[in-house]
């Protein structure tokens, strides 16, 4: 049981900076939440895609205000 509980609480005690801890805050999240969270590899490719529209937005409306 102790093992058991030790690593469970292990992935809630786990911290990151940059995209590991972000990651690790939206694992977090959706286990709560009752989800299954996406690998990081998808997690990751899904942010980067946002992040990227989200850049072209800002360069269209910059040219074009």
């Amino acid at each position: 049981m102790r093992v058991l509980v030790l690593a469970t609480a292990g992935d809630w005690l786990q911290t990151g900076t940059g995209d590991i801890g972000m990651y690790l805050q939206y694992k977090r999240d959706a286990l709560s939440k009752g989800l299954t969270p996406s690998t990081f590899q998808d997690w990751y490719d899904a942010r980067t895609a946002k992040e990227g529209e989200l850049e072209a937005r800002k360069a269209y409306n910059n040219a074009y205000a």
